[in-house]
């Protein structure tokens, strides 16, 4: 009866003991799946406004881009101007310092001789002609060439916005892989989970041979005790010397 006993309470303790690790594996697996699901869909409405600011952004980047037509034609052309004005400076400069020579000297300083008034007149009146001329070229010039310089900065400008506009793709691109990677692996716990959710169905067909194995271990318990009871009887009827 001892050895019936005993195998019993074997039985009925591995029972519990089973039945309460089930219990954990469940509601550990149900809240962590509830949890992983809500990181899954966060990530997705992460996703879903990446992708959002990316079209954006390449919708701005387009028209950014259309607005540099005709940048290399003012960058040329501002070459262009510039050579333009270093050119007429120089001759301005040569002109100047002729008129100044004829203002400032009656006689030529290499032949020694008498530099004719009437030929001092006229050529003093050329250079300031001439002069004049390639002042106002040179402002009308220098007006044309702030113009192109203006442009050429705007598309500076432009430039620089596209490239922040690039960097913040880049930025948003990082983050798209970083979230994928993010929910491959929610992904693949939950497959594990899917796995464990096996594990559990063999825990519950364990248990179940554990309670009918319990229920057959307390069936030859209780005969046992009954048939004890029975010899117990028997004992004291014979023992019985009345």
């Amino acid at each position: 009866m001892t050895e019936v006993r005993h195998q019993a309470e074997l039985i009925k303790t591995k029972y519990e003991t089973e039945a309460k690790y089930l219990k954990t594996l469940e509601a550990k697996g149900s809240d962590n799946q509830r949890v992983q699901q809500n990181k899954l869909e966060q990530n997705e409405k992460n996703r879903l406004e990446y992708d959002k600011k990316l079209q954006s952004l390449n919708e701005a980047i387009a028209v950014s881009q259309n607005e540099l037509s005709g940048q290399e034609t003012v960058s040329k052309k501002v070459k262009e101007l510039e050579k333009y004005e270093t050119k007429i400076e120089q001759n301005l400069d040569t002109h100047k310092k002729t008129l100044k020579f004829f203002q400032e000297n009656d006689t030529c300083p290499v032949c020694t001789q008498s530099i004719d008034t009437k030929f001092k007149e006229d050529k003093c009146n050329h250079e300031t002609t001439k002069i004049s001329k390639l002042e106002l070229g040179l402002s009308q010039l220098v007006e044309e060439l702030t113009k192109q310089s203006e442009k050429v900065n705007a598309f500076g400008k432009i430039s620089q916005k596209i490239q922040d506009m690039n960097l913040e793709i880049a930025k948003i691109t990082s983050s798209l892989e970083s979230l994928k990677r993010h929910s491959d692996s929610i992904q693949s716990d939950l497959s594990n989970r899917n796995q464990q959710e096996v594990d559990i169905e063999a825990i519950e067909l364990e248990l179940e041979k554990l309670r009918q194995d319990l229920k057959v271990a307390e069936q030859n318990l209780n005969k046992v005790q009954e048939e004890k009871g029975y010899v117990d009887i028997l004992r004291d009827i014979l023992n019985d010397k009345g």
